[in-house]
């Protein structure tokens, strides 16, 4: 397979040096539990501060891709929802709660107020050992609440962004070609990302539209004049959770991913959440995937989510999947947290 591989992979870094303009970032399956990374208006969404740390091996029996990410959510101000740590015994938990919901007990501030905010960290490490990409990013995004009872959301994240290249693991048959000459090179480039949601505890539809400077750059020693770029990547979400009953909700929620010139990549997905405790799920991804979901609630305060993809691409012939895993930690105050508007 590595013989396979490396020709394959030639082909492809000498067409994106040369301009060819296609998906750049990687397609995380768990897109409700990693909101905030696709679209930076859902930081501070909740009542308490986020960490989330995910992994995603692509293509397993391939050599690469994988991505690894940090986030960092903090929501500003003092309107905790905290539930008390028993909660995962009660009923109550993983309940929607009305628009027009009192405080947890204790709390001061009403459950809804007419705006927050939130800043937050993304750091993210996507490729494989010949062309990879990195990226560090602050964010901020403002919640207001409309007459509708529903919430209009806007946010950015502004940092910087290191394509690295390294040719020497590639075997060429021209071995005069410059755009494989030299050795590892790194550019640096300013990285913008815009994003806009809607939503309450029952719905929730958003846009983000990431690189949106369409930066140029060439990895060419020869003719730095023919530069690539880092093309505008444009998702779409949207869900509406339904409750089965005080412990039981499903959502069937859905994502568009586009960057131009590739087609629209479109996951359909279905989740169940029980309490806040177990979740569980299938997604489908079109001509490329069917998903397994699954999630757990730790503690109280700790979530891991998995998911599996089964291939049913062309590529099923030498992959057996792609696995991610995410584990997020609920802080803030003494008290647990139960999610209002994603799990």
């Amino acid at each position: 397979m590595k013989n396979m591989l490396r020709p394959s992979l030639a082909i492809v870094c000498l067409f994106l040096f040369h301009g060819l303009q296609a998906q750049q970032r990687m397609q995380y399956s768990q897109f409700l539990q990693n909101g905030f990374l696709l679209n930076p208006s859902l930081c501070g969404i909740e009542s308490y501060n986020d960490v989330r740390v995910g992994y995603a091996k692509q293509w397993n029996g391939f050599e690469g891709p994988a991505g690894t990410f940090f986030t960092y959510q903090h929501h500003i101000g003092s309107d905790s929802v905290a539930a008390p740590a028993t909660s995962l015994d009660l009923p109550m938990r993983g309940r929607l709660k009305p628009m027009d919901a009192k405080p947890a007990t204790g709390d001061a501030d009403t459950a809804n107020p007419r705006f927050k905010q939130g800043w937050g960290i993304q750091v993210f490490n996507e490729g494989d050992d010949i062309i990879s990409n990195s990226e560090l990013s602050f964010a901020y995004a403002a919640h207001f609440l409309t007459a509708k009872k529903f919430y209009v959301s806007g946010g950015f994240t502004f940092g910087f962004r290191q394509n690295r290249f390294n040719p020497e693991g590639i075997r060429i048959l021209n071995q005069n070609d410059m755009v494989f000459a030299g050795g590892i090179r790194n550019i640096y480039l300013p990285v913008i990302n815009l994003g806009f949601s809607v939503y309450n505890r029952n719905w929730f539809a958003s846009y983000s539209s990431m690189q949106v400077l369409n930066n140029r750059y060439s990895y060419d020693v020869k003719d730095p004049l023919r530069p690539a770029r880092l093309q505008a990547h444009h998702y779409l979400m949207g869900g509406y959770r339904f409750r089965l009953s005080n412990q039981l909700s499903v959502m069937p929620s859905l994502l568009v991913r586009y960057a131009f010139p590739s087609p629209p990549s479109v996951d359909l997905n279905v989740m169940l959440d029980y309490k806040d405790l177990f979740r569980a799920g299938l997604s489908y991804r079109n001509k490329e995937s069917v998903i397994v979901l699954m999630g757990f609630t730790v503690s109280s305060r700790v979530v891991i989510s998995y998911a599996f993809d089964f291939v049913t691409s062309p590529i099923k012939n030498f992959s057996s999947g792609t696995h991610g895993i995410i584990m997020g930690v609920r802080l803030g105050g003494k008290k647990s947290h139960v999610p209002s508007y994603f799990w």
